[in-house]
């Protein structure tokens, strides 16, 4: 806070005596006759005068009605220009930066602070220039960018440590804490916050206690201690009420309804969202609006009321949307999105998680983030493309796993103590701290002071072996003739040298290309006669994949086919491929029926667990058509679904929802069969040859590959190559991102 009577110490005395009487008033009460009684005060003064009246009156007003509180910073901003009043015109464009972050204008706030920013570097009052420091940190933090807010926040916080400000400290502090809190490290942003509880506690001043107390109460909340949050959430409601701040009154409306929702209690919850959203909107602060409207969505959405939820979350998506607030859109896509997965509208609902995926990568949201992924897994699942489901419920588990590690609730807990219990040591603590810093100062000063006195010395050394260099020059002068003989030698060495290298290289591709044979070599050849017929297409993203496919004859009326895809590329991942295709190609998995596609599928899920296998999964689909009944009984693993096309053109996808293989080794596999008609073909196939995304950012989809297998049914000899021509030219690239892996097979 910036003491308005230590602005401009040559005023004249009347003026004082007029600007002390009244900002006496104001501090008794806030918002009573004496903010009249300063308005028509401003009207007896000279011009030069004004602009400190209408700062007061600005800064007055600016939580309660930003509408006035910028009417008055313009005027104040006016008439500072007017007389070259420096400092009043920098308060003047920050009280502006202040009302338009309540706005949600975060372009204007930004411009404002940092032509407050400006002018104080070039005055060099190093408290102003903290608190504009402190001040650009937090808009831009609301913009996402949170690297940049805590650059900007260490930069305010070395000046006020250096001035000795502990009110500035603490609120610096608090605002260092907020970052490490939205990044996961609650350990570091709960030091911040109780220093900055101390410091406020010592000054008694409540616009610090509050954003300290209602910080602690998150983290509280964060670690489901709702009751616990509810005290200091509650504490807030009582200061902030106190002091009139209906900012803060809203807010906190939001935190308090949060914790009753995620205590089941919703009749309160929706109350306090409600009056959140009711008084955000009375004071034009967008945030707090959206927040609420999307705390409402979440309250109906707990008790299944999926179209009112749908109601409040939208209305969050469109305000946020128009006011640039880019955190609370996020929220909104991915409530809208949980809702049509709730429905279990997949196809609905993916778009929304996506957009806010990507918003909540971009900004480093964990909390979000979170959400994102658990919610992604479960619609993925919904759609039968487990391999995605399988690696969003990874991303989910790894970062759930480190923000709400047993290790930082305990760590939590202690700190909690030690606030509690030794306030007074800490403050001593505190001071030692800066004492030592001191002497930490001074230490550098003299290292750097030694450092000098020995480059100067070796500089002088260096004088003197160049000295010495100068009278050898000549001795060397004779020696570089000999080199360059010597030179001549070792260019044609090199040149044996390299003619070897290209030797080597010709080799190991030699040896890569004759490994990619190798694995072509144990694959089927194709069946061109007869009621079966096959073919297949392989075509690796580099010289050797994870994708194999093979089919057999397990006896006279048993015909296996199947298809794998391993988990990533390279040496490795195409010997694992190998290693299972051959397990399944001679039947080595002991005690299983390999006409029972699903007790193939157990088996291998038993044998080749990730955990044992250097982290690989891998995907498959596996089926067995009986000649005789013409029943075909298939299985597939996170696996796309087989395409069957019989002879009218009727299109049925055959895929059951089992997890990929490796993942989890207690799961049960389900299998499905159908019967299959006279003259039908069945292409059995990995994502690589739908999954394909244009230079656009559009993707190829199942049902894309579905609408070209129909339009071509009629060809016989080229639909695998037509198929491939087609997704290589959609790719634009003639080197696709992953596998492309497809067999046919004819039935007659």
């Amino acid at each position: 806070m910036i003491n308005i009577y230590e602005l401009n110490k040559n005023r004249n005395l009347k003026f004082k005596l007029i600007l002390f009487f009244v900002f006496f008033h104001i501090q008794v009460s806030l918002f009573s006759i004496n903010i009249d009684s300063l308005e028509k005060a401003v009207l007896n003064v000279q011009d030069k005068s004004k602009s400190e009246i209408y700062n007061t009156l600005a800064k007055q007003y600016q939580n309660n009605s930003s509408e006035k509180s910028i009417y008055f910073a313009n005027l104040a901003l006016k008439y500072s220009q007017q007389n070259n009043d420096k400092i009043n015109e920098s308060l003047a464009y920050f009280t502006l930066g202040f009302n338009f972050v309540t706005l949600n204008n975060l372009i204007e706030a930004k411009n404002n602070f940092q032509k407050s920013l400006d002018i104080r570097l070039i005055i060099g009052d190093r408290l102003l220039i903290a608190t504009s420091y402190n001040a650009m940190g937090n808009v831009v933090r609301l913009t996402g960018n949170n690297q940049l807010a805590l650059d900007y926040y260490f930069k305010a916080l070395e000046i006020r440590k250096a001035i000795g400000d502990k009110l500035l400290i603490a609120a610096t502090n608090n605002n260092i804490g907020i970052i490490y809190k939205y990044w996961g490290n609650y350990e570091k942003a709960l030091g911040f916050y109780f220093q900055t509880l101390n410091y406020a506690e010592m000054l008694k001043d409540s616009t610090i206690i509050m954003p300290a107390l209602i910080n602690i109460g998150n983290l509280y909340s964060d670690l489901k201690k709702y009751n616990k949050a509810l005290e200091y959430y509650f504490k807030v409601l009582e200061i902030a009420k106190r002091t009139d701040n209906l900012a803060e009154v809203a807010s906190v409306y939001n935190s308090i309804g949060t914790s009753y929702n995620a205590m089941n209690d919703l009749e309160k919850s929706v109350k306090y969202f409600n009056d959140s959203y009711l008084l955000a909107k009375q004071i034009g602060n967008v945030i707090s609006q959206s927040n609420a409207l999307n705390n409402l969505g979440e309250a109906f959405h707990r008790k299944n009321e999926y179209d009112k939820a749908l109601e409040y979350y939208s209305l969050s998506a469109k305000l946020s949307s128009e006011n640039d607030d880019l955190n609370s859109y996020a929220t909104s896509m991915n409530n809208i999105g949980s809702i049509y997965r709730s429905k279990n509208e997949f196809s609905k609902s993916l778009p929304y998680l996506l957009k806010s995926l990507e918003i909540n990568t971009k900004h480093e949201n964990l909390h979000n983030l979170k959400e994102n992924y658990i919610n992604l897994a479960q619609v993925y699942e919904g759609l039968g493309n487990f391999k995605k489901a399988y690696f969003f419920h990874c991303q989910f588990s790894d970062l759930n796993d480190s923000l709400s590690s047993e290790t930082m609730n305990r760590k939590f807990f202690d700190l909690q103590i030690k606030f509690d219990s030794e306030k007074k040591e800490k403050e001593i603590e505190l001071l030692k701290n800066e004492k030592r810093i001191e002497e930490g100062k001074k230490n550098y000063l003299f290292a750097l002071l030694v450092l000098g006195s020995l480059l100067v010395i070796v500089i002088f050394i260096l004088f003197l072996i160049k000295l010495r260099a100068n009278r050898l020059l000549t001795d060397k002068n004779s020696l570089i003739i000999e080199q360059k003989n010597k030179l001549s030698d070792t260019l044609a060495e090199l040149n044996i040298i390299n003619a070897s290298n290209e030797n080597y290289l010709k080799i190991i591709t030699d040896e890569l290309s004759q490994a990619s044979d190798y694995v072509f070599s144990l694959l089927p050849p194709e069946i061109k006669e007869g009621s079966i017929r096959t073919e297949w297409m392989l075509k690796p993203s580099s010289k050797l994949g994870g994708d194999t496919l093979g089919y057999h004859w397990l006896d006279d009326d048993n015909f296996a086919m199947y298809l794998l895809d391993v988990s990533g590329h390279g040496v490795g991942v195409s010997l694992h491929s190998i290693s299972i295709f051959n397990t399944i190609k001679f039947q080595t998995l002991d005690n299983t029926d390999f006409n029972c596609p699903e007790k193939v599928l157990s088996s291998l899920n038993n044998v080749y667990q990730m955990l044992q296998h250097n982290k690989l999964f891998f995907t498959i689909w596996y089926g067995v058509f009986n000649k005789s009944s013409r029943k075909l009984k298939y299985a597939s693993a996170g696996h796309p679904p087989a395409i069957l096309i019989d002879k009218s053109n009727e299109i049925t996808l055959l895929g059951t929802k089992n997890y990929v293989i490796g993942g989890n080794k207690k799961f049960e596999y389900l299998s499905n069969s159908i019967i299959i008609k006279p003259s039908s073909k069945l292409f059995i196939f990995s994502d690589g040859v739908y999954e394909i995304q244009d230079k656009d950012g559009n993707f190829w989809s199942i049902d894309d590959l579905k609408a070209f297998l129909k339009i071509q049914s009629n060809e016989t000899e080229n639909e695998l190559k037509n198929l491939y021509d087609f997704v290589v030219k959609y790719n634009d690239n003639e080197t696709l991102d992953d596998d492309f892996s497809i067999i046919k097979i004819e039935i007659d």
